[in-house]
């Protein structure tokens, strides 16, 4: 019983962490909050009602959850995220442009190229904060070189 109770203190604690940061920076809601189920999903609520969060509201989700998992072990390192505005439309792309350099020690991103297009809004947000550019291109199904495309 004691166990269960610090975990879910823990949970609570960790979906404070996750409304106030990301997701309460991305997501152009009034008064959301997330719940835990008894089954211990996550749900966003408006006003004790139930929302179905689009795709794209359930990624930034998961994100708001990578970021506070990620800040509540205190440890610094680096964020790793594949494929991360698959399924975002492009303000909320923008809005984690600007969060997710904030969470780690380091930033890596594997984008489709349809997710930053060259010399779009999304670029120019993240241009400056851009280390080191490259561009994964496979050659074979079990052969693919990395290419630094830097300007």
């Amino acid at each position: 019983m004691f166990s269960a109770r610090l975990i879910n203190q823990k949970d609570v604690n960790m979906l404070n962490i996750c409304d106030s940061d990301i997701l309460g920076k991305t997501l152009t809601r009034d008064k959301f909050t997330l719940k835990i189920t008894e089954n211990f999903g996550v749900i966003t609520t408006h006003e004790d009602t139930f929302i179905d969060d689009s795709v794209g509201g359930d990624h930034i989700k998961a994100l708001s959850f990578i970021a506070a998992l990620r800040k509540s072990t205190n440890t610094p390192g680096p964020l790793i995220i594949d494929s991360p505005f698959g399924r975002i439309g492009g303000d909320n792309t923008i809005s984690l442009l600007n969060e997710l350099p904030t969470l780690g020690t380091q930033l890596i991103m594997f984008p489709l190229d349809t997710e930053i297009p060259p010399g779009g809004t999304a670029e120019q947000t993240i241009a400056a904060k851009i280390g080191q550019d490259y561009e994964i291109t496979k050659i074979t199904d079990i052969h693919s070189e990395i290419i630094e495309t830097n300007d």
